[in-house]
């Protein structure tokens, strides 16, 4: 009776050994999904371009020199011209300011002034209405009254044109700004610095050269890259995030190692296929071949 057992748990085992090894078979002969793609940097690639008919000045970066963000690229011949007209602009709104200032401290004192004499002319007629008709007749107790009427009205003039030299001020140190601002856009259009970190991959830049329609500098973040590839909607659905993928071009000596780090949710109504992001686990081989065309294959998880 115990050997029939041991017989029956051999045979089980084996057979469950046989299973596994079924669908580990299985899993390896499960074709993985394709799609075809091509190389991109991360964050795309910067066209930098300048204002078209000025000419380039100075070119400071080479094709393949890695720069960091805000780094000065090229200057345009304008640039000292527009530096004085920013210098004179800022100038204009110390002077607008400090005229504003001033302005309004003189109508202050003004104000001031004829608070004074409304206070005075107001004591006056207290004085004279206090006394009554035994020291002051009727023309002087008239007097004293439109003397109050009198500084009432300057003291009311003397504000509103207080409030007007402030308004005033506010308005032309705001014009005096709106200009600073302009000059410095003209003046930082006249030279083209780096928006982020990265490698020159293209230099169409030359000293003494028109700007045209065309990019000066494009530039890129080649540290890491990426491989967009295009994937039928059916297969979409078996992708996400992490699986392993193999890139593939006759152009490189052998497939690269990638990692699914994005699956798109748009699909295109034309093909039919949505976007997914392949990040290079070592992107050496192709960093100067960018826009590659390349297959990819990524491997599902069983």
């Amino acid at each position: 009776m115990s050997r029939c057992l041991g017989a029956a748990a051999c045979v089980r085992l084996v057979c469950l050994g046989l299973v596994a090894t079924a669908m580990a078979a299985a899993a390896a002969e499960s074709p993985g999904v394709g799609g075809l793609g091509r190389v991109v940097p991360k964050g795309g690639i910067a066209n930098l371009v300048g204002p078209a008919g000025s000419l380039v000045e100075r070119v400071l970066v080479r094709r393949g020199q890695q720069v960091a963000a805000g780094d000065l690229l090229v200057t345009l011949a304008s640039v000292s011209a527009l530096e004085t007209e920013s210098a004179m602009a800022e100038a204009a709104v110390v002077q607008s300011e400090a005229a504003a200032r001033q302005a309004v401290a003189l109508q202050e004192l003004e104000v001031a002034l004829r608070e004074h004499e409304r206070q005075a002319a107001q004591r006056q007629l207290e004085r004279v209405e206090a006394a009554g008709g035994e020291s002051f007749s009727p023309r002087q107790l008239e007097e004293s009254q439109s003397g109050v009427f009198l500084a009432d009205n300057r003291l009311a003039a003397a504000r509103l044109q207080l409030e007007g030299a402030r308004q005033d001020g506010r308005q032309a140190v705001a014009r005096a700004r709106r200009e600073l601002e302009l000059a410095r856009d003209r003046q930082e259009q006249a030279v083209l610095r780096a928006p982020f970190g990265g490698t020159v991959v293209e230099l169409a830049a030359r000293a003494g050269v028109p700007v045209g329609a065309e990019p000066l500098i494009r530039l890129a973040n080649l540290d890491t890259l990426y491989v967009e590839c295009d994937v039928f909607e059916a297969e979409l659905r078996r992708l996400a995030p992490g699986m392993r993928a193999t890139v593939s071009s006759g152009s490189i000596p052998g497939p690269l190692e990638g990692v699914v780090e994005d699956v798109g949710v748009i699909i295109d109504p034309r093909s039919q296929m949505g976007r997914v992001n392949v990040r290079l686990l070592d992107p050496t081989a192709v960093r100067g071949l960018l826009h590659l065309q390349a297959n990819v294959t990524i491997h599902p998880t069983p």
